[in-house]
């Protein structure tokens, strides 16, 4: 039997001028991997190397703060607040919401992962007072500029990865290419740094990197070291590796909005990190969390083909977060 392996993409010709034709093609090839696997790598995506290489040392240094520094920003609270979460904070084992993937051996230990998150609520999640379009964070102070701005400009490169993704998604579905638009000019985005440390750390004897888990928004981009673990599980039950591919690649894959969205037409796969694949080095990733607007109705009605009928009911998409949320904390 082959070895299967995930999808790379070229995504060019959604995110720039490439003509309607080389549009078409990017948009037939994310068409089928989010049927297929629900996971795929991208290139030509347009985000500087650069600036992956300046928000992944970002990410390093402040994990290799010592723990005086995260806990200054340790997030108050639980349920994707802002701040650095230790290792432990948080349960991703699917299982216990019903959804039948592994995670059961670690049911009463946390993720051994540590996180920092930042985030942009929507215009209706702000403060009174608070400029739209703030990002949410709790800055480390000793860290300045060298941690904030890669941080910053990396969040808006990948807001609009994300909204040519879209793009492209309804161009396959034949939709107009502006189909998603209104419901993505004011989302909820999270950035989520990760480290997990190296394989020879003995909580991974009673623990596990990250659990099974599907992700809850409408679409993931992760930018990950070289250092291996990330597996996704395929539609038959067999994990491949989602491991980085190239330098500038990075790695997508469908949320559970999109999911319900197009009614189970594109998958939102089970994934999980039992432990890095080196004895020796830490693992670092940045996921970027893209989850529309708040007052968005994921509805498949706006999306069944002639003769289907709805498999999930519409729902908000502020309401659905939290509601997942709250069960893995």
């Amino acid at each position: 039997m082959a070895c299967r392996s995930l999808p790379v993409i070229d995504i060019s010709g959604i995110m720039t001028s490439g003509g309607a034709e080389r549009e078409k093609r990017a948009a037939a090839e994310l068409h089928a991997a989010a049927q297929d696997f629900g996971f795929f790598h991208i290139i030509g995506h347009g985000i500087d190397g650069r600036l992956i290489t300046s928000a992944m040392q970002a990410n390093r240094a402040f994990f290799d703060m010592p723990l005086q520094g995260k806990e200054a920003v340790r997030a108050v609270g639980g349920g994707e607040g802002t701040g650095w979460e230790p290792s432990g904070s948080q349960k991703l084992d699917e299982g216990r919401l019903g959804e039948g993937v592994d995670g059961a051996a670690y049911r009463d230990t946390g993720d051994v992962k540590e996180s920092y998150i930042l985030g942009r609520p929507a215009t209706a999640q702000l403060p009174p007072g608070v400029m739209p379009g703030t990002l949410a964070a709790l800055w480390p102070e000793s860290l300045g500029a060298s941690f904030q701005d890669p941080m910053l400009a990396y969040h808006d490169q990948c807001w609009r990865v994300c909204k040519g993704l879209m793009r492209g998604w309804a161009i396959a579905l034949e939709k107009p290419p502006d189909f998603f638009d209104a419901d993505l000019d004011d989302p909820m985005t999270k950035l989520r740094l990760l480290y997990y440390p190296p394989e020879e750390d003995r909580r991974y004897e009673r623990a596990t990197g990250l659990a099974a888990h599907t992700d809850w928004g409408a679409l993931t981009l992760l930018a990950q070291d070289e250092v291996g673990g990330l597996e996704v599980c395929t539609a038959d039950g067999e994990w491949l590796p989602g491991n980085r591919v190239s330098d500038d690649s990075l790695l997508v894959n469908v949320g559970d909005m999109m999911q319900r969205w197009t009614n189970g037409r594109y998958r939102s796969a089970p994934h999980r990190l039992v432990k890095p694949t080196t004895s020796s080095r830490a693992r670092s990733s940045i996921a970027f969390f893209f989850n529309m607007n708040a007052d968005a109705t994921i509805d498949p009605c706006r999306l069944l083909a002639p003769g289907e009928e709805p498999r999930y009911a519409p729902i908000q998409a502020e309401a659905y977060i939290l509601e997942r949320a709250s069960a893995t904390y």
